[in-house]
């Protein structure tokens, strides 16, 4: 998600000249687990199914909001941020002559992005546009190529500060159109065009002045088509690849 550090004047017993400046960082470390659902089919209902368990992984996210830094009180909610993630996973492959077997994979995400919130009464509403990267890359195996989407996005998000400075509820929903997909894939099964949908919900708690913990859902979902004019034998074919988190960060805002 997208939101602004709560101001400093309502979280706890600050001295007056911390209070009348607003967070301008905040800095956030995470661990989850990630899980993905993939199938690419044709008409005939012939094609790749696989899912991967629940695996551990670790995100870091950085958020600068300059306005605050250097002109308080004009735009305090606009800001930058940068997401990075990791996840190891053993991803389970059903193939017909051969059971099920597991392929280790990797999966990485960056996001890039610069928003805007705004505060009305106990509410936050903004949004953000940016660029979106997600690789599944899988280990060498004879099956299917890794995956990846690439592409500009469009979120939009709300927070409910149900006790201002101490407890929050926040969430949004996110539009990845037109993603490019990996080269692998479209050499596969041919030209590809696709379309992505995301939302997410957290929960935080504040304390200790400057500490944030987050407890967090997110699910993207990606559908695409392959026109199938790849090496494969399969005809044209539709996917779906739902990408699926659930974790919680530390934050140090400032």
């Amino acid at each position: 998600g997208w939101e602004r550090p709560q101001s400093l004047d309502l979280v706890g017993d600050l001295s007056d000249d911390e209070a009348s400046t607003s967070p301008w960082v905040r800095v956030q470390l995470g661990i989850d687990v990630a899980q993905r659902s993939f199938k690419l089919a044709d008409a005939q209902n012939n094609g790749i199914q696989y899912e991967s368990g629940f695996r551990p992984g670790y995100e870091g996210i950085f958020e600068f909001f300059p306005m605050a830094l250097f002109s308080p009180g004009t735009a305090d909610g606009l800001g930058l941020r940068l997401r990075l993630t990791r996840h190891f996973i053993d991803t389970r492959l059903a193939v017909d002559e051969l059971g099920v077997i597991n392929i280790p994979t990797r999966q990485r995400e960056l996001s890039i992005g610069a928003g805007y919130m705004h505060t009305l009464g106990p509410f936050e509403i903004g949004g953000m546009v940016g660029f979106e990267s997600l690789e599944f890359i899988l280990g060498e195996n004879a099956i299917y190529e890794s995956s990846s989407y690439s592409g500009f996005s469009v979120l939009g998000a709300a927070r409910y500060n149900i006790s201002p400075g101490v407890f929050s509820l926040g969430a949004h929903g996110e539009v990845r159109p037109g993603p490019t997909i990996g080269a692998a894939e479209q050499e596969t099964f041919g030209v590809a065009s696709a379309f992505g949908l995301a939302f997410g919900a957290d929960a935080r708690v504040t304390f200790l002045d400057h500490v944030e913990i987050t407890g967090f859902y997110s699910m993207c979902r990606y559908s695409s088509t392959f026109d199938g004019t790849g090496v494969h034998e399969l005809e044209a074919v539709t996917g779906s690849d739902v990408f699926q988190h659930l974790g919680a960060r530390l934050s140090y805002i400032h």
